[in-house]
């Protein structure tokens, strides 16, 4: 099949663009895990669409480090209207296009708890240590692209989170989308 074929090319690029440049690639995965993960990838990556594979590239690449691989600005990737960070193992607004959003906590997204919806997106974070990968999550909680290629999601239109306002209430929120630009003009992360 001739996509199978070009994805394998591209494979064989990363693969020696990656031996190349970087000075310790095989610091988290072994080289074989890597080369094993990079020849299945042809036959996956020819079945889904662009966005799909580019998120599958970029859960790939993460498995390096955290300055290699594909960036959610540079994949041309969404934010929902939600800026997200992690206190003690909650995901909670700490700024929204909604400002009586904020202090409200996440308890599911589409209806998998946070948690796990956290847990889903987590290969998709670069990694240096696990401070990147608790800092950079939150942020790919309201990546839709990145929701919906780990399975979280099904519609980027409707994500359907529920959150827990501080007074107790909860409410199902779909955010609005921003570019990746718009967003970071909105709230420079």
């Amino acid at each position: 099949d001739g996509a199978v074929g070009q994805w394998a090319e591209d494979m064989q690029a990363l693969a020696d663009g990656v031996r190349r440049i970087h000075p310790d690639p095989f610091w988290r995965q072994s080289e074989a895990d890597f080369d094993a993960s990079l020849a299945a990838a042809p036959a996956l990556l020819a079945t889904v669409d662009g966005t799909d594979a580019t998120a599958e590239v970029m859960r790939m690449t993460s498995r390096i480090d955290g300055h290699s691989g594909v960036y959610l600005a540079d994949a041309g990737f969404h934010l929902y209207d939600i800026h997200l960070y992690e206190f003690d193992g909650e995901f909670a607004v700490i700024a929204a296009a909604d400002p009586t959003l904020v202090g409200a906590t996440v308890v599911s997204i589409d209806g998998m708890l946070v948690a796990d919806a956290a847990a889903a997106v987590a290969p998709y974070s670069p990694f240096d240590n696990a401070a990147t990968v608790r800092l950079v999550v939150p942020t790919l909680l309201t990546t839709p692209e990145v929701l919906r290629a780990a399975g979280v999601i099904d519609d980027v239109d409707a994500p359907r989170y529920v959150v827990r306002g501080i007074d107790g209430t909860v409410r199902t929120i779909d955010p609005g989308q921003r570019s990746w630009d718009e967003a970071v003009a909105r709230d420079p992360r």
